[in-house]
């Protein structure tokens, strides 16, 4: 009988290849911080976010996953994309909340370190490298900060999908 992978297992599948793809687009986040609006910040986006395709399929790969129903698909990208969200939102509130508006500064800056391809993204959809001001900057700003939180986890869990099955030698069920 095969075993089944958990919500838990998913996740922690998820931000291990999050932190490692993290490690790897801190160059890209100070690269596109000091681009001002250079045409390849719009590639190092999409690279950054590709690369959780091949980083899913990996972890499936090496963490033996069977597939997911597309409830429990549903679930892990929700668990994953709620925490970003609660992080990514909850510290641009933070950053209105007088007092404590240096700690919600503090979450999003982090982001540059803990989410890096998050960050590249947020910075290149919601600020437009560094360029936008005024009212202009909240519905971009939201925009980003959801799109931030949701694309990696769809990516990684659709690239989970791409590893195939292992089958057991006997009665070939999946494993």
């Amino acid at each position: 009988m095969a075993k089944h992978t958990s919500l838990r297992d998913r996740f922690l599948g998820f931000a291990g290849g999050h932190f490692m793809l993290s490690a790897i687009g801190v160059l890209g986040a100070f690269a596109m911080l000091g681009s001002d609006g250079e045409p390849w910040s719009a590639a190092i986006v999409g690279l950054l976010m590709l690369l959780y395709v091949p980083a899913g399929a990996a972890a499936a790969a090496l963490m033996e996953w069977n597939r997911p129903t597309v409830r429990e698909w549903l679930q892990a990208v929700a668990l994953v994309g709620g925490v970003a969200c609660l992080w990514g939102f909850g510290g641009f509130a933070l950053c209105w909340a007088g007092p404590l508006s240096y700690l919600g500064f503090l979450a999003l800056l982090s982001t540059a370190f803990l989410a890096s391809p998050s960050f590249c993204l947020m910075v290149w959809v919601g600020l437009d490298g560094l360029n936008v001001t005024g009212l202009s900057l909240w519905p971009r700003w939201y925009l980003a900060t959801a799109a931030a939180a949701l694309l990696p986890p769809v990516l990684f869990f659709l690239g989970s999908l791409l590893c195939p099955e292992k089958r057991a030698a006997e009665g070939g069920e999946p494993l």
